[in-house]
């Protein structure tokens, strides 16, 4: 090369690739500080093509833009806010962080049952007092009785969290079995009247309905009782023809669940199994499936709130996937 050649020019050194600031992970065994929103760039450079002009914008992953494209990992601690009052809000994005979230559940539950406590002894306090002054009591009995039941659902509530149960939003589920401490069913009477020489309908007796007692006490029958029958035939006075009357009612329980799925896989009987076991559930249900496939077992803690009024709370207690079914 002659020395009065010109010099090659050095190349302009590459574009750099904008960088995705990491979450900051805090937390604590009562709460789990929320991380820090994502800070992203205006824009990122296309992986599969870094070149000049290849930039784009937008999001794909909610709390993580960008994460799955750019083969990062989503974040893994869930969101937790918690209100003036003691309430939280939990956001969770996959099995893991509801695991975590679990935690600040349980502290809130703890919380809840505290308070709850207070309220009780307050109302006592007062029942008692009325009771020495001579002062009509029952209102304070009532409450005190009233709080003692919420007290028994959030205890129930937080002994499913620490079992490791996550929370789900409440769905129709087919209930198979229901935890009552009631040594006979409700008759729940149900007649019906027909011409005999017609179709002879019989009655629909109601199915049994769990009494929601505290943890660990009671047993699980089904929610359909064993039934008795009685036939009354007789002449209608009004049109002179032949009439038959049915009588259906419950006369015991049936203490055997009966699992809707024949072709379930042992491991869904077992986590059934054990659910009936730690008599934590008021009722146990499936979601309706596709014909063939294995279902979803919902444990529902309930409390009720009124005449046909109750609220409820739904736990995973085991779900299946199988691809063939898909």
């Amino acid at each position: 090369m002659n020395e009065n050649d010109p010099k090659p020019e050095t190349p302009a050194p590459h574009g750099s690739v904008a960088i995705i600031q990491d979450l900051a992970k805090q937390s604590t065994e009562t709460a789990i500080v929320p991380a820090p929103p994502v800070t992203m760039a205006e824009t990122l450079v296309d992986p599969h093509n870094p070149g000049p002009g290849s930039a784009h914008t937008g999001a794909t992953i909610a709390g993580c833009p960008e994460c799955a494209r750019l083969g990062r990992k989503p974040p893994e601690e869930p969101e937790v806010h918690t209100d003036e009052d003691g309430d939280v809000t939990v956001i969770a994005r996959n099995r893991k962080e509801m695991d975590i979230a679990n935690k600040s559940l349980i502290a809130w539950a703890d919380r809840k049952l505290a308070a709850l406590q207070t309220e009780k002894s307050e109302h006592e306090a007062n029942f008692k007092l009325a009771k020495r002054r001579k002062i009509k009591s029952d209102a304070y009995q009532a409450l005190a009785t009233k709080t003692q039941k919420k007290i028994e659902y959030y205890e129930k509530i937080r002994e499913a969290l620490a079992a490791g149960y996550c929370i789900v939003p409440s769905m129709p589920i087919d209930v198979i079995a229901i935890r009552t401490t009631k040594k006979k069913p409700k008759a729940n009477h149900s007649e019906s009247v027909s011409q005999k020489d017609g179709y002879v309908s019989t009655p629909n007796v109601p199915n049994q309905k769990t009494n929601s007692p505290p943890a660990g006490e009671g047993k699980y029958v089904q929610p359909a009782a064993i039934l008795r029958e009685g036939r009354r035939e007789f002449v209608s006075q009004k049109s002179g023809k032949e009439m038959i009357e049915i009588s259906r009612w419950a006369s015991n329980f049936q203490d055997e669940i009966d699992f809707p799925f024949k072709l379930a896989k042992p491991a869904i009987l077992n986590a059934t199994a054990n659910a009936l076991a730690e008599k934590v559930f008021d009722e146990i249900g499936v979601l309706p499936t596709r014909p063939g496939s294995d279902p979803m077992v919902i444990g529902r803690i309930k409390r009720s709130t009124g005449a046909y009024q109750f609220e409820s709370v739904d736990f995973v207690i085991v779900w299946f996937i199988d691809t063939k079914d898909l």
